[in-house]
């Protein structure tokens, strides 16, 4: 049993590190309704958040962060079918967070000067 996962999960990682050789890489990797996610995006967001270069590639890491992702994007696909992208409030609550982001990416990005933003800010 624990080699058919194994042999699964090998699988996966191969899959996606073929399609991460690929520029621009269009192929759907999975669907959330009728929006496809491409595999490219999926590593664009993978390495994006993946801070300080720690992205390992690994077969667990890929794995663990494709279920957040899914996760994440079927919570969006929600939210939108609740239309609570539609909410001045939360319409409010989320420009004060892009605001608050571009301060700090405009300001010099120091470990430091962020920690002290942040502290101000919250």
């Amino acid at each position: 049993m624990m080699k058919k996962i194994q042999g699964l999960f090998l699988l996966f990682f191969l899959t996606v590190q073929a399609f991460a050789q690929l520029p621009n890489d269009n192929r759907t990797l999975f669907t959330v309704g009728n929006e496809s996610v491409t595999v490219g995006e999926f590593e664009y967001v993978y390495n994006k958040n993946n801070v300080n270069n720690q992205a390992d590639y690994s077969l667990k890491s890929l794995s663990d962060y494709l279920t957040l992702y899914q996760n994440f994007r079927l919570k969006v696909k929600e939210a939108e079918a609740m239309q609570l992208d539609t909410i001045s409030s939360l319409k409010n609550e989320l420009e004060g967070y892009r605001k608050q982001l571009a301060k700090i990416r405009s300001s010099t990005c120091s470990a430091g000067h962020v920690e002290e933003e942040m502290r101000q800010d919250f």
